[in-house]
């Protein structure tokens, strides 16, 4: 059974769905992925992404593309990034 979420990016505030099979193994990105299904299912969501951020696609490119590849980047580093990609 697919688990599918809606979240609110952290970066545009814009909704995007995160879809997680609880078979797959997300170890290597969500370290508590029994947690994170405990959460979706009782409406809790809280993943980390970047620099402790909840993002959508578009706005992870655009920290990924400003990065190099094994960087893990601060809240602020992944604000400043967004900021300035939006011209703020």
């Amino acid at each position: 059974k697919m688990i599918e979420a809606t979240l609110i990016c952290d970066g545009c505030a814009k909704p995007f769905t995160l879809e997680l099979d609880p078979g797959d193994d997300f170890s290597e990105h969500i370290p508590d992925l029994a947690a994170l299904v405990d959460d979706c299912l009782n409406g809790i969501i809280g993943p980390s992404y970047q620099g402790e951020l909840q993002l959508c696609t578009e706005c992870s490119k655009k920290v990924d593309s400003a990065l190099d590849d094994d960087a893990q980047p601060t809240r602020d580093e992944v604000a400043a990034i967004l900021n300035k990609a939006a011209d703020v």
